[in-house]
């Protein structure tokens, strides 16, 4: 008995190897199987090309409804093709290639020949008889599916492969990351990155981006346990270490300076611990299966990051920490590069000239950056002595004269004639001869004035001159009348 109708979709809650089978109605997923008193089953099927439809609830969310097929009926599993994830008797995996096998059956058919004997009547034995054997060939053809059984996981990288037939073999539905084992999440991540430097070799610097940054989260809150080996444990971080490197790039293509220094400081953080745990067990199975050296491990890559990070803090105008870091990436590379090189540092070569550039540039722009503030200080400070000046020489001029008298001085100023040498209406002449002025004079008898300080309280203070004694020795007034 099938019934259609629309329900709502659970995967977690369903089997836990959800298959993909073919109905009357097009593919389904099998969500979950629930097992009946007459020892058959009832099967939750998701049909996968029918299209889904919204709903509301009580609280006003929508929810998506799917179409279901309720079954008892046993329906067969997809055509397999390459990549498909299958549930076999040996566990699960993943198909690599479709063989065709032809098969050949041989068959067999034996005819004796009985000969009568009209003159005797007597007819001749069938065991005697001459038999004529009849070989027919049927030619079957079948599929074998080579699988590689994710299940397996055996000592030194070693994997188990499989060649089965269609019957023992069942599409099921792709495991979420969710639901991915720590091995699984690394082949997912590798498979990620792949695709990823297909589209960096392209320039699709945005696709590139976004697939190194999935790889990178796939990997990213591993957690493990006892169980996992060490070459688990060095292809985690390669991937981690290279994804990130790479997704940095992307950012400064993208000019995604914050982004790319926080993918570089990543990449940087756990090389620094693997160099701070040279020689141990992780390290070695990197030098032996990965084959990477420490010139390639703690010269290239951690170069690499710095050099990316000196990048960013020079689009932000940190030339300080920019030239503080391009000085680390230096000395990373420098520690691997010998004076007779080979081939193997062509790489660190090239890094070192483009830190060496980088460096002189960042250098420069400190420069000219410096020479600014240099400027606008010196504008700054010389604009500050220049108030400063005015004001000592107003509350100078207070002290000299007090606030009555400042303002008189002023009144004085604009009827007082102004003569050569004079100050404001104040004469710094020296007395005239007799011969000079025909006669005695009361400026013969006059004295060089002395002025007495006092404390002025006024609100507005007017710039004096103070006068001194060689002001009155050195000028003579010549005379003003005819």
């Amino acid at each position: 008995k099938e019934i259609i109708m629309s329900s709502y979709l659970d995967y977690y809650n369903g089997d836990k190897n959800q298959l993909i089978v073919q109905t009357p109605y097009g593919q389904g997923l099998v969500v979950r199987t629930r097992p009946k008193r007459d020892n058959s089953s009832m099967k939750e099927i998701r049909l996968l090309e029918w299209q889904s439809s919204q709903s509301q609830t009580k609280n006003g969310l929508e929810k998506k409804r799917v179409p279901m097929l309720y079954t008892t009926i046993d329906y067969e599993s997809v055509t397999i093709k390459k990549g498909d994830d299958v549930i076999t008797p040996y566990g699960r995996g993943v198909v690599l290639e479709t063989v065709i096998v032809k098969m050949h059956k041989k068959s067999k058919n034996i005819h004796k020949d009985v000969i009568d004997d009209d003159d005797n009547n007597t007819g001749s034995d069938v065991n005697d008889a001459p038999a004529t054997v009849t070989v027919t060939v049927q030619e079957d053809i079948r599929f074998k599916y080579h699988v590689l059984l994710n299940s397996w996981r055996l000592a030194g990288r070693s994997r188990v492969k499989c060649y089965l037939f269609s019957n023992q073999v069942k599409v099921v539905r792709t495991k979420t990351l969710s639901e991915m084992d720590p091995n699984e999440r690394i082949d997912y991540a590798k498979k990620q990155k792949q695709i990823a430097n297909k589209s960096f070799v392209q320039k699709n610097y945005n696709t590139a981006l976004h697939l190194y940054a999935e790889a990178v989260d796939a990997v990213r809150y591993i957690q493990h346990t006892p169980n996992n080996s060490n070459e688990c444990r060095a292809d985690l971080l390669v991937v981690i270490v290279t994804c990130s490197n790479n997704a940095a790039t992307c950012c400064i293509q993208l000019q995604k300076y914050e982004e790319a220094q926080r993918f570089a400081k990543n990449a940087l953080i756990l090389l620094n611990a693997l160099f701070d745990k040279q020689g141990m067990k992780i390290h070695a199975v990197l030098l032996k299966d990965h084959k990477l050296t420490d010139a390639r491990l703690f010269g290239e890559w951690r170069g690499k990051s710095g050099l990316i990070i000196a990048k960013t803090l020079a689009k932000k105008e940190m030339y300080d920490e920019a030239i503080e870091c391009v000085r680390h990436a230096k000395e990373y590379i420098m520690a691997y590069i010998t004076p007779n090189g080979d081939e193997k540092e062509k790489e660190l070569k090239r890094m070192l000239k483009e830190i060496v550039k980088l460096q002189k540039t960042v250098i420069e722009y400190r420069k000219v950056i410096r020479q600014k503030e240099r400027a606008r200080a010196k504008k700054m400070f010389a604009s500050e002595e220049a108030q400063n000046d005015n004001a000592s020489a107003k509350n100078q001029a207070s002290e000299n004269y007090p606030s009555g008298q400042s303002s008189n001085m002023k009144a004085d100023d604009k009827n007082t004639p102004k003569r050569n040498g004079s100050i404001k209406g104040i004469s710094t002449a020296k007395a005239e001869s007799p011969k000079e002025t025909g006669g005695n004079s009361d400026c013969d008898k006059q004295e060089p004035v002395k002025l007495v300080k006092r404390v002025s309280f006024a609100e507005e203070l007017e710039e004096r001159h103070i006068l001194e004694d060689s002001d009155f020795e050195d000028d003579e007034e010549e005379p003003w009348y005819e």
